[in-house]
């Protein structure tokens, strides 16, 4: 079946709308100043009260990851990676903050101990981290995209080989 979510379209706000369910219960919808959450297969969505901005939402062995910015756009903060505990846990900041740019950022799961954040200054610098001990280290990569590119997103069908979209401005900057 197809479940509506209305809201209005001025309340996303980059990285933009995301919808991600673990199971045919419990879901999330974020990409605005609000984190939405489902426990009954998206017939309701309470806010789950977590402040700023959520990117993108990643579950993985009984826990699930968002990147939340604290400032108005996500061009002026870096995120900060935050967890909830499945199926209905409260948010809160991880332990070990992977260090990352101010601007948008992408997040991957690939298993409950291996994610990777992409993490770049728009047509400045990029970055990729990796961790392999579900956050309690970080490891920086090289960034595969160069300097001046924007990544994004991340995406894995095996977990083993990890794809990352690497695009670049025109000469006039007129290639958003």
């Amino acid at each position: 079946s197809i479940s509506a979510f209305a809201r209005p379209v001025t309340t996303f706000v980059a990285p933009g709308p995301h919808v991600r369910f673990t199971d045919a219960l419990h879901g999330w919808v974020t990409g605005g100043p609000d984190l939405f959450a489902t426990s009954n297969g998206g017939r309701t969505w309470t806010d789950t009260g977590v402040s700023g901005v959520a990117g993108a939402v990643a579950p993985a062995g009984g826990a699930v990851w968002a990147l939340q910015y604290l400032c108005p756009a996500t061009t002026s903060c870096a995120p900060r990676l935050i967890e909830s505990v499945l199926p209905n846990g409260a948010w809160h900041p991880v332990a070990q903050q992977p260090s990352l740019l101010a601007g948008p950022a992408a997040l991957l799961r690939v298993t409950a101990s291996e994610a990777f954040i992409t993490s770049l200054k728009p047509q400045v610098a990029g970055m990729l981290v990796r961790t392999t001990d579900g956050g309690a280290t970080w490891q920086a990569l090289p960034d595969p995209c160069g300097p001046g590119t924007e990544a994004d997103p991340l995406a894995s069908l095996d977990g083993v080989t990890v794809w990352m979209a690497c695009a670049g401005q025109g000469g006039t900057g007129s290639q958003a």
